[in-house]
């Protein structure tokens, strides 16, 4: 039976030729595709990748820090991913940019720890140096197909830090034509 296995083989040595080739291609398809999938769930230029060990740099800075938690195996996360850097391009200079692979053990325990899932994948946090409060925006959008505008997210996160130019809009009051802040801030 060995021997008539292969006699069939070598009647058609172009079949294992063919086979073996296209098992080649179709790996190195695949091995394509997975790289570029990782290229599009890398952080952002100027975004920490942040897990339990790591959130220390948040405990520990005076900085306000946006944090967005993602899944790769998130489908609104991916089509979040062009967004996310075209928000981290906008605020990279001004504030401190995280990012937290809740797919990874470590993320996920962050995640839960800092209750990021209560409000869906991907979300954005806003960690204020006071560290009294923390806001969470979730974007998980129900039947809608994309993403809000950067612009739009970019100044929703800008009016959630204490002193922002809306922040501080919203203690002034106009009294006989002269702007007099109220509260302590």
């Amino acid at each position: 039976p060995a021997t008539a296995q292969a006699s069939v083989w070598a009647r058609f040595p172009w079949t294992m030729t063919r086979i073996g080739k296209w098992l080649l291609r179709g790996l190195l398809f695949l091995a394509t595709l997975q790289h570029a999938q990782a290229d599009e769930s890398a952080a952002p230029a100027g975004v920490k990748e942040l897990d339990d060990d790591s959130y220390r740099l948040v405990e520990e800075s005076h900085d306000v820090w946006v944090i967005q938690f993602h899944s790769g195996m998130c489908g609104t996360c991916q089509t979040f991913q062009p967004t996310w850097r075209a928000v981290a391009e906008e605020l990279r200079d001004k504030l401190r940019l995280g990012s937290v692979n809740v797919d990874l053990e470590a993320g996920s325990s962050l995640a839960q720890r800092l209750k990021a899932f209560e409000n869906g994948i991907p979300s954005i946090a806003v960690v204020l140096p006071e560290r009294t409060d923390m806001l969470i925006k979730a974007f998980a959008w129900d039947g809608v197909d994309q993403p809000p505008p950067a612009a739009d997210i970019v100044t929703a996160i800008e009016a959630a830090i204490p002193g922002s130019r809306e922040q501080l809009l919203g203690n002034v009051w106009v009294v006989s034509g002269a702007a007099v802040l109220r509260g302590g801030r």
